[in-house]
Protein backbone atom coordinates (compact mmCIF):
# COMPACT_ATOMS: atom_id res chain seq x y z
CA UNK A 1 0.00 0.00 0.00
CA UNK A 2 1.35 3.41 -0.98
CA UNK A 3 1.13 6.65 1.01
CA UNK A 4 1.31 10.16 -0.40
CA UNK A 5 4.44 12.14 0.44
CA UNK A 6 6.65 14.92 -0.87
CA UNK A 7 7.69 12.70 -3.79
CA UNK A 8 4.64 10.45 -4.22
CA UNK A 9 1.10 11.22 -5.41
CA UNK A 10 -1.87 8.83 -5.72
CA UNK A 11 -4.69 9.28 -8.27
CA UNK A 12 -7.75 7.20 -8.96
CA UNK A 13 -7.91 8.49 -12.55
CA UNK A 14 -6.47 11.13 -14.84
CA UNK A 15 -8.03 14.58 -14.55
CA UNK A 16 -7.07 18.18 -15.33
CA UNK A 17 -5.23 18.59 -11.99
CA UNK A 18 -2.55 16.10 -13.00
CA UNK A 19 -0.72 18.80 -14.97
CA UNK A 20 -0.40 20.86 -11.78
CA UNK A 21 0.99 17.82 -9.97
CA UNK A 22 3.55 17.11 -12.70
CA UNK A 23 4.58 20.79 -12.70
CA UNK A 24 4.94 20.75 -8.90
CA UNK A 25 7.23 17.71 -9.00
CA UNK A 26 9.32 19.13 -11.85
CA UNK A 27 9.73 22.43 -9.99
CA UNK A 28 10.66 20.83 -6.65
CA UNK A 29 12.43 17.49 -6.14
CA UNK A 30 10.79 15.29 -8.73
CA UNK A 31 8.42 12.46 -7.81
CA UNK A 32 6.19 9.60 -8.86
CA UNK A 33 2.45 9.55 -9.59
CA UNK A 34 0.60 6.24 -9.25
CA UNK A 35 -2.64 6.31 -11.29
CA UNK A 36 -5.22 3.66 -10.46
CA UNK A 37 -5.11 3.99 -6.64
CA UNK A 38 -7.50 5.69 -4.23
CA UNK A 39 -6.42 8.26 -1.62
CA UNK A 40 -5.79 5.51 0.94
CA UNK A 41 -3.36 3.73 -1.36
CA UNK A 42 -5.73 0.91 -2.30
CA UNK A 43 -5.46 -0.51 -5.83
CA UNK A 44 -8.54 0.21 -7.96
CA UNK A 45 -7.09 -0.08 -11.47
CA UNK A 46 -7.95 1.63 -14.77
CA UNK A 47 -10.58 0.50 -17.28
CA UNK A 48 -8.57 1.45 -20.38
CA UNK A 49 -4.97 2.15 -19.40
CA UNK A 50 -3.73 2.54 -22.99
CA UNK A 51 -6.33 5.21 -23.74
CA UNK A 52 -5.53 6.97 -20.46
CA UNK A 53 -1.81 6.90 -21.25
CA UNK A 54 -2.39 8.62 -24.61
CA UNK A 55 -4.67 11.16 -22.92
CA UNK A 56 -1.98 11.96 -20.35
CA UNK A 57 0.72 12.36 -22.99
CA UNK A 58 -1.46 14.90 -24.82
CA UNK A 59 -2.29 16.79 -21.61
CA UNK A 60 1.41 17.23 -20.81
CA UNK A 61 2.27 18.32 -24.34
CA UNK A 62 -0.65 20.74 -24.69
CA UNK A 63 -0.66 22.32 -21.22
CA UNK A 64 2.87 22.43 -19.76
CA UNK A 65 5.83 24.63 -20.70
CA UNK A 66 8.77 24.45 -21.11
CA UNK A 67 8.91 21.02 -22.78
CA UNK A 68 9.00 18.20 -20.23
CA UNK A 69 9.39 15.32 -22.68
CA UNK A 70 12.78 14.23 -21.34
CA UNK A 71 11.78 14.67 -17.69
CA UNK A 72 8.66 12.50 -17.65
CA UNK A 73 8.39 8.74 -18.20
CA UNK A 74 5.12 6.80 -18.23
CA UNK A 75 4.34 3.10 -18.33
CA UNK A 76 1.45 0.73 -17.79
CA UNK A 77 1.97 -1.76 -14.96
CA UNK A 78 -0.28 -4.74 -14.24
CA UNK A 79 -0.81 -5.47 -10.56
CA UNK A 80 -3.16 -8.18 -9.22
CA UNK A 81 -4.80 -8.37 -12.64
CA UNK A 82 -5.50 -4.62 -12.79
CA UNK A 83 -3.79 -2.03 -15.00
CA UNK A 84 -2.20 1.06 -13.48
CA UNK A 85 -0.02 3.83 -14.85
CA UNK A 86 3.21 4.96 -13.18
CA UNK A 87 4.41 8.45 -14.05
CA UNK A 88 7.96 9.36 -13.01
CA UNK A 89 8.87 13.04 -13.03
CA UNK A 90 12.45 14.26 -12.72
CA UNK A 91 13.32 17.63 -11.24
CA UNK A 92 13.66 19.95 -14.22
CA UNK A 93 16.66 22.02 -15.22
CA UNK A 94 14.68 24.73 -17.03
CA UNK A 95 12.42 25.92 -14.23
CA UNK A 96 9.91 27.28 -13.60
CA UNK A 97 7.54 24.90 -15.37
CA UNK A 98 4.05 26.31 -15.70
CA UNK A 99 0.58 25.97 -17.21
CA UNK A 100 0.63 27.49 -20.69
CA UNK A 101 -2.78 29.05 -20.12
CA UNK A 102 -1.56 30.98 -17.04
CA UNK A 103 2.07 31.73 -17.91
CA UNK A 104 4.87 32.32 -15.40
CA UNK A 105 2.59 33.63 -12.67
CA UNK A 106 1.66 32.30 -9.22
CA UNK A 107 -1.53 30.91 -10.83
CA UNK A 108 0.51 28.97 -13.38
CA UNK A 109 3.54 27.78 -11.39
CA UNK A 110 3.19 25.04 -8.76
CA UNK A 111 5.57 23.51 -6.22
CA UNK A 112 5.39 20.49 -3.93
CA UNK A 113 5.24 21.03 -0.17
CA UNK A 114 4.85 17.88 1.89
CA UNK A 115 2.11 15.78 0.32
CA UNK A 116 0.34 18.73 -1.31
CA UNK A 117 0.81 21.05 -4.27
CA UNK A 118 0.50 24.79 -3.97
CA UNK A 119 0.95 27.87 -6.13
CA UNK A 120 4.46 29.32 -6.02
CA UNK A 121 4.97 32.82 -4.71
CA UNK A 122 6.58 35.46 -6.91
CA UNK A 123 9.76 35.22 -4.81
CA UNK A 124 9.87 31.45 -5.34
CA UNK A 125 9.43 31.90 -9.09
CA UNK A 126 12.31 34.39 -9.20
CA UNK A 127 14.44 32.00 -7.15
CA UNK A 128 13.83 29.14 -9.64
CA UNK A 129 14.74 31.35 -12.58
CA UNK A 130 17.96 32.43 -10.89
CA UNK A 131 18.94 28.93 -9.79
CA UNK A 132 18.46 27.36 -13.21
CA UNK A 133 20.13 30.24 -15.04
CA UNK A 134 23.14 30.01 -12.68
CA UNK A 135 22.80 33.70 -11.89
CA UNK A 136 23.45 34.42 -8.21
CA UNK A 137 21.31 37.02 -6.47
CA UNK A 138 24.41 38.70 -5.08
CA UNK A 139 25.74 39.30 -8.63
CA UNK A 140 22.62 41.03 -9.95
CA UNK A 141 22.45 44.83 -10.14
CA UNK A 142 21.02 46.39 -6.99
CA UNK A 143 17.81 48.38 -7.38
CA UNK A 144 19.30 50.83 -4.88
CA UNK A 145 22.39 52.61 -6.19
CA UNK A 146 22.69 55.36 -3.57
CA UNK A 147 24.73 53.31 -1.10
CA UNK A 148 27.16 54.10 1.72
CA UNK A 149 29.57 51.75 3.49
CA UNK A 150 30.47 53.49 6.75
CA UNK A 151 30.19 50.39 8.95
CA UNK A 152 32.03 48.16 6.49
CA UNK A 153 34.80 50.73 6.07
CA UNK A 154 35.30 50.77 9.83
CA UNK A 155 35.74 46.96 9.84
CA UNK A 156 38.12 47.14 6.90
CA UNK A 157 40.14 49.85 8.66
CA UNK A 158 40.50 47.60 11.71
CA UNK A 159 41.92 44.94 9.35
CA UNK A 160 44.22 47.51 7.67
CA UNK A 161 42.34 47.17 4.37
CA UNK A 162 41.43 50.20 2.26
CA UNK A 163 38.02 49.91 0.59
CA UNK A 164 38.62 51.51 -2.80
CA UNK A 165 37.03 51.09 -6.24
CA UNK A 166 39.50 48.40 -7.34
CA UNK A 167 38.79 46.28 -4.28
CA UNK A 168 35.05 46.83 -4.71
CA UNK A 169 35.25 45.42 -8.23
CA UNK A 170 37.43 42.49 -7.15
CA UNK A 171 35.04 41.60 -4.34
CA UNK A 172 31.96 41.89 -6.55
CA UNK A 173 30.48 45.11 -5.14
CA UNK A 174 30.66 46.74 -8.57
CA UNK A 175 29.93 45.15 -11.94
CA UNK A 176 31.71 45.86 -15.22
CA UNK A 177 29.58 49.00 -15.69
CA UNK A 178 30.46 50.30 -12.22
CA UNK A 179 26.94 49.67 -10.92
CA UNK A 180 26.45 48.38 -7.39
CA UNK A 181 25.43 44.73 -7.09
CA UNK A 182 23.09 43.14 -4.56
CA UNK A 183 26.20 42.04 -2.65
CA UNK A 184 27.09 45.70 -2.18
CA UNK A 185 23.53 46.39 -1.03
CA UNK A 186 23.63 43.61 1.59
CA UNK A 187 26.84 44.94 3.18
CA UNK A 188 25.86 48.63 2.81
CA UNK A 189 24.37 50.87 5.49
CA UNK A 190 21.09 50.81 3.51
CA UNK A 191 20.60 47.02 3.74
CA UNK A 192 16.91 46.42 4.45
CA UNK A 193 16.72 42.67 5.02
CA UNK A 194 15.49 42.79 8.63
CA UNK A 195 16.49 40.71 11.64
CA UNK A 196 13.74 40.66 14.27
CA UNK A 197 14.37 39.59 17.87
CA UNK A 198 11.56 38.74 20.27
CA UNK A 199 11.75 37.74 23.94
CA UNK A 200 8.93 35.66 25.43
CA UNK A 201 7.97 34.60 28.93
CA UNK A 202 7.93 30.82 29.24
CA UNK A 203 8.39 28.47 26.31
CA UNK A 204 5.70 29.72 23.94
CA UNK A 205 4.69 32.94 22.19
CA UNK A 206 1.79 33.60 24.56
CA UNK A 207 3.36 36.37 26.66
CA UNK A 208 5.65 38.87 24.97
CA UNK A 209 8.40 40.63 26.99
CA UNK A 210 10.70 42.55 24.66
CA UNK A 211 11.63 43.02 21.01
CA UNK A 212 14.16 44.61 18.70
CA UNK A 213 14.15 45.08 14.92
CA UNK A 214 17.36 45.61 12.98
CA UNK A 215 17.09 47.01 9.48
CA UNK A 216 18.65 49.78 7.36
CA UNK A 217 22.10 48.65 8.42
CA UNK A 218 24.92 46.50 7.08
CA UNK A 219 24.76 42.77 7.80
CA UNK A 220 27.98 43.28 9.76
CA UNK A 221 26.30 45.81 12.02
CA UNK A 222 23.28 43.51 12.36
CA UNK A 223 25.56 40.73 13.59
CA UNK A 224 27.15 42.99 16.20
CA UNK A 225 23.81 44.43 17.36
CA UNK A 226 22.19 41.00 17.76
CA UNK A 227 25.08 39.78 19.92
CA UNK A 228 24.91 42.93 22.07
CA UNK A 229 21.18 42.47 22.60
CA UNK A 230 21.52 38.79 23.47
CA UNK A 231 24.22 39.54 26.04
CA UNK A 232 21.79 41.91 27.74
CA UNK A 233 18.84 39.50 27.94
CA UNK A 234 20.57 36.15 28.49
CA UNK A 235 21.35 35.39 32.11
CA UNK A 236 24.83 34.41 33.27
CA UNK A 237 24.37 32.91 36.76
CA UNK A 238 27.49 32.80 38.92
CA UNK A 239 28.57 31.43 42.27
CA UNK A 240 31.66 31.70 44.42
CA UNK A 241 33.83 28.57 44.44
CA UNK A 242 36.74 28.92 46.82
CA UNK A 243 38.12 32.39 46.10
CA UNK A 244 36.80 32.55 42.52
CA UNK A 245 33.56 33.75 40.91
CA UNK A 246 32.48 30.96 38.55
CA UNK A 247 29.96 31.75 35.80
CA UNK A 248 27.52 29.24 34.30
CA UNK A 249 26.16 30.92 31.13
CA UNK A 250 22.79 29.66 29.91
CA UNK A 251 24.06 29.52 26.33
CA UNK A 252 27.41 29.31 24.60
CA UNK A 253 27.86 32.62 22.77
CA UNK A 254 30.21 31.02 20.25
CA UNK A 255 27.40 28.63 19.29
CA UNK A 256 24.97 31.53 18.87
CA UNK A 257 27.53 33.54 16.92
CA UNK A 258 28.19 30.58 14.57
CA UNK A 259 24.46 30.26 13.93
CA UNK A 260 24.02 33.96 13.23
CA UNK A 261 26.94 33.88 10.81
CA UNK A 262 25.38 30.90 9.03
CA UNK A 263 22.05 32.72 8.79
CA UNK A 264 23.57 35.90 7.37
CA UNK A 265 25.90 34.16 4.93
CA UNK A 266 23.54 31.45 3.68
CA UNK A 267 20.11 33.11 3.78
CA UNK A 268 18.19 33.40 0.53
CA UNK A 269 18.19 37.13 -0.18
CA UNK A 270 16.01 36.64 -3.25
CA UNK A 271 13.13 36.07 -0.79
CA UNK A 272 12.23 39.25 1.04
CA UNK A 273 11.45 38.57 4.67
CA UNK A 274 12.84 38.74 8.17
CA UNK A 275 15.30 36.50 9.96
CA UNK A 276 13.55 35.76 13.26
CA UNK A 277 15.28 35.19 16.59
CA UNK A 278 12.90 33.99 19.31
CA UNK A 279 14.17 33.83 22.89
CA UNK A 280 12.18 31.60 25.25
CA UNK A 281 12.74 30.66 28.86
CA UNK A 282 14.56 27.43 28.02
CA UNK A 283 15.63 27.79 24.40
CA UNK A 284 16.58 30.13 21.57
CA UNK A 285 15.39 29.56 18.01
CA UNK A 286 16.46 31.17 14.75
CA UNK A 287 14.26 31.04 11.65
CA UNK A 288 15.99 32.08 8.44
CA UNK A 289 14.79 32.74 4.88
CA UNK A 290 15.77 29.94 2.48
CA UNK A 291 15.69 26.18 3.04
CA UNK A 292 18.59 23.87 2.34
CA UNK A 293 20.44 24.33 -0.92
CA UNK A 294 19.67 21.61 -3.46
CA UNK A 295 21.85 18.55 -2.84
CA UNK A 296 22.30 19.13 0.89
CA UNK A 297 20.48 17.33 3.69
CA UNK A 298 20.31 17.93 7.44
CA UNK A 299 22.58 14.94 8.04
CA UNK A 300 25.13 16.06 5.46
CA UNK A 301 25.51 19.57 6.92
CA UNK A 302 25.99 18.05 10.38
CA UNK A 303 28.97 16.21 8.90
CA UNK A 304 30.43 19.41 7.49
CA UNK A 305 29.19 19.33 3.89
CA UNK A 306 28.42 22.79 2.61
CA UNK A 307 27.39 24.88 -0.36
CA UNK A 308 26.72 28.60 -0.50
CA UNK A 309 23.97 30.60 -2.15
CA UNK A 310 26.17 33.64 -1.69
CA UNK A 311 29.78 32.59 -2.36
CA UNK A 312 31.06 36.17 -2.60
CA UNK A 313 29.47 37.08 0.74
CA UNK A 314 30.89 33.91 2.31
CA UNK A 315 34.33 34.76 0.91
CA UNK A 316 34.12 38.28 2.36
CA UNK A 317 33.32 37.00 5.86
CA UNK A 318 36.17 34.50 5.53
CA UNK A 319 38.58 37.17 4.33
CA UNK A 320 37.74 39.35 7.34
CA UNK A 321 38.46 36.41 9.67
CA UNK A 322 34.84 36.17 10.89
CA UNK A 323 34.42 32.55 9.79
CA UNK A 324 36.84 29.67 9.68
CA UNK A 325 36.79 26.77 7.19
CA UNK A 326 33.61 26.52 5.12
CA UNK A 327 31.15 23.96 6.46
CA UNK A 328 32.70 23.82 9.94
CA UNK A 329 30.01 25.91 11.69
CA UNK A 330 27.27 23.28 12.15
CA UNK A 331 29.65 20.49 13.33
CA UNK A 332 31.16 22.92 15.87
CA UNK A 333 27.69 23.83 17.14
CA UNK A 334 26.84 20.17 17.78
CA UNK A 335 30.26 19.53 19.30
CA UNK A 336 29.43 22.10 22.01
CA UNK A 337 26.41 20.00 22.97
CA UNK A 338 28.25 16.66 22.86
CA UNK A 339 27.71 15.94 26.56
CA UNK A 340 24.37 17.68 26.94
CA UNK A 341 21.22 15.57 27.15
CA UNK A 342 19.23 17.99 24.99
CA UNK A 343 20.72 18.67 21.56
CA UNK A 344 20.10 21.47 19.07
CA UNK A 345 17.26 20.86 16.60
CA UNK A 346 17.69 21.70 12.91
CA UNK A 347 14.90 21.59 10.34
CA UNK A 348 14.44 22.77 6.77
CA UNK A 349 10.76 23.53 6.18
CA UNK A 350 9.78 24.82 2.76
CA UNK A 351 11.65 28.08 2.21
CA UNK A 352 12.77 28.39 5.85
CA UNK A 353 15.72 27.06 7.83
CA UNK A 354 15.12 26.52 11.55
CA UNK A 355 17.58 25.90 14.41
CA UNK A 356 16.82 25.73 18.13
CA UNK A 357 19.30 25.67 21.01
CA UNK A 358 18.26 24.32 24.40
CA UNK A 359 19.56 26.02 27.52
CA UNK A 360 22.81 24.48 28.76
CA UNK A 361 22.60 22.24 31.79
CA UNK A 362 25.53 21.98 34.16
CA UNK A 363 26.45 18.98 36.27
CA UNK A 364 28.85 20.25 38.86
CA UNK A 365 31.08 19.11 41.68
CA UNK A 366 30.39 20.20 45.24
CA UNK A 367 32.93 22.55 46.81
CA UNK A 368 34.42 19.63 48.73
CA UNK A 369 34.69 17.53 45.55
CA UNK A 370 36.33 20.45 43.76
CA UNK A 371 38.97 20.72 46.45
CA UNK A 372 39.67 16.98 46.14
CA UNK A 373 39.78 17.20 42.33
CA UNK A 374 42.16 20.17 42.26
CA UNK A 375 44.40 18.68 44.93
CA UNK A 376 44.66 15.51 42.81
CA UNK A 377 45.34 17.49 39.60
CA UNK A 378 48.04 19.61 41.27
CA UNK A 379 49.74 16.59 42.80
CA UNK A 380 49.70 14.52 39.59
CA UNK A 381 49.89 17.32 37.04
CA UNK A 382 46.61 16.15 35.47
CA UNK A 383 43.39 14.25 36.06
CA UNK A 384 41.47 11.87 33.79
CA UNK A 385 37.85 10.91 33.49
CA UNK A 386 38.69 7.49 34.95
CA UNK A 387 40.29 9.22 37.95
CA UNK A 388 37.08 11.18 38.56
CA UNK A 389 34.99 7.99 38.38
CA UNK A 390 37.24 6.34 40.99
CA UNK A 391 37.41 9.40 43.27
CA UNK A 392 33.67 10.13 43.38
CA UNK A 393 32.02 6.87 42.30
CA UNK A 394 30.16 8.53 39.43
CA UNK A 395 29.33 7.19 35.97
CA UNK A 396 31.40 7.80 32.86
CA UNK A 397 28.79 10.19 31.43
CA UNK A 398 28.50 12.14 34.68
CA UNK A 399 32.29 12.42 34.99
CA UNK A 400 32.58 13.78 31.43
CA UNK A 401 29.76 16.29 31.93
CA UNK A 402 31.23 17.57 35.19
CA UNK A 403 34.74 17.89 33.79
CA UNK A 404 33.53 19.67 30.67
CA UNK A 405 31.46 22.08 32.76
CA UNK A 406 34.70 23.33 34.29
CA UNK A 407 36.43 23.39 30.93
CA UNK A 408 33.70 25.80 29.75
CA UNK A 409 34.34 27.92 32.86
CA UNK A 410 38.08 27.94 32.14
CA UNK A 411 38.95 26.26 35.42
CA UNK A 412 40.19 23.12 33.66
CA UNK A 413 41.93 22.68 30.33
CA UNK A 414 41.08 19.62 28.22
CA UNK A 415 44.02 17.97 26.48
CA UNK A 416 43.17 15.50 23.70
CA UNK A 417 45.87 12.95 22.99
CA UNK A 418 44.02 10.33 20.97
CA UNK A 419 42.23 8.04 23.42
CA UNK A 420 44.27 9.36 26.34
CA UNK A 421 42.33 12.52 27.08
CA UNK A 422 43.19 14.27 30.34
CA UNK A 423 42.54 17.57 32.11
CA UNK A 424 44.92 20.12 33.56
CA UNK A 425 44.33 23.07 35.88
CA UNK A 426 43.74 26.11 33.68
CA UNK A 427 46.34 28.81 34.28
CA UNK A 428 44.78 32.19 33.45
Amino acid sequence: MYKESETLELKREINSNICKEIIAFANTKGGTIYIGYDDDGNLVGLKNAKEELDKLSNLISDNIAPNLTFNVSMEIIEELGLDTIIVKVLKGTNRPYYLKSKGITPEGVYIRLGATNRMATRDEIVKMIMEDSNVKFEDNISKEQNLSFNYLERIFKEKNIILNKVKMKNMGFLNEKDLYTNLAYIVSDQNNFPIKIAVYKGDSKVEFLDKKELDNMSVFEQLDEVLKFLKLVIKIPAKIVGMERVESPEYDFEVIRESLLNCIIHRDYSIYGSTLINIYENSIEIVNQGGLISGLTIESIKKGNSASRNPRLASLFHRLGLVEAYGSGIPRIFAKYEYQEQKPIIESIGESFFIRFPKLEYEEFTNNELNILFDYARKNGKITRENVEDLFGCSKTSAIRKLNSYVEKEMLKKVDVGKNTYYEIYNK
